[in-house]
């Protein structure tokens, strides 16, 4: 019984602040994840990228950017989303600037010598949970992309993953455990 009892509890554990993003395979390189942002909703399917730090997705008017079969996010249609101040104390994302209206920008150059930028801001992110229903954290710090070099690959945006305190495995207060198996192999065991 007490085995029984540890066990139950450690599942009631899980279930209770469990985030899941849909996982799927773009290349033999890439996995995307499925997440919504804002309110009312808008689906994204960005690039997961476990060696970046920042959370970004392309947004509304944009001054360069790609065609996606996404709807694109527009942060003046949402009712949740707050541009961030360059008097913010929680402008964490490395050397980056503020604009003449004193808002917070952010620049990204990629391995490959492709370039993103955009405003930042904070918005409510909306993901899957292992038993079917939704989980959303409210005022997740990310990148408004304005300008995003077409030879990016055509990514919706970066679902950063990595250690610093800007990450999105970093902002959310639940666990965020992630294991991806093979590209190859989507029955892989993690």
């Amino acid at each position: 019984m007490a085995r029984l009892t540890y066990l139950e509890a450690k599942a009631h554990y899980f279930t209770d602040d469990d985030i899941r993003v849909g996982l799927v395979p773009r290349n033999t390189a890439e996995f995307m994840a499925n997440i919504s942002i804002r309110e009312p909703q808008v689906p994204q399917l960005i690039s997961i990228d476990s060696g970046s730090n920042v959370v970004w997705v392309q947004c509304l008017p944009c001054t360069k950017c790609f065609e996606q079969t996404s709807p694109t996010f527009y942060p003046s249609k949402s009712s949740t989303y707050t541009q961030f101040p360059c008097s913010s104390s929680n402008c964490t994302i490395n050397d980056d600037k503020c604009d003449p209206s004193n808002n917070y920008k952010f620049s990204r150059r990629y391995a490959g010598g492709s370039i993103v930028d955009g405003l930042v801001g904070t918005e409510k992110f909306t993901f899957e949970t292992s038993d079917e229903g939704i989980s959303t954290v409210p005022d997740v710090v990310f990148g408004c992309a304005s300008h995003t070099d077409p030879h990016y690959g055509k990514a919706r945006g970066i679902l950063g993953l990595g250690p610093l305190k800007i990450s999105l495995a970093n902002q959310i207060r639940s666990k965020f455990p992630h294991c991806i198996g093979s590209i190859r192999d989507l029955n892989y065991p993690c």
